[in-house]
């Protein structure tokens, strides 16, 4: 619903890991994924809308482990979907 409060990611959730051997050839990429954040505020489904691996998988495996205060509508906890851009760049 267009008034509904958007769930808010919680302070811990860790940044997917770089993987190693992108970071040796010096590759860079986003990652674009749609998640389903449920009403307890848990993560159940995670769908790749782009990407290119090996950044899709260790942006799944650490996006399937977020948790979030949940969107609300009316004061009810309810589900919802995000879409999460999660970029992959190396510090120079």
């Amino acid at each position: 619903p267009e008034d509904a409060v958007a769930p808010v990611p919680a302070k811990e959730n860790p940044v997917p890991p770089y993987p190693q051997e992108a970071r040796s050839i010096g590759k860079t990429g986003t990652v674009v994924l749609k998640v389903i954040i449920l009403a307890d505020g848990t993560v159940s489904e995670v769908e790749v809308m782009r990407g290119e691996e090996p950044f899709v998988t260790a942006a799944v495996s650490t996006v399937k482990t977020w948790k979030y205060e949940p969107a609300r509508y009316k004061g009810q906890a309810i589900t919802v979907y995000r879409i999460v851009q999660i970029p992959f760049k190396l510090n120079v």
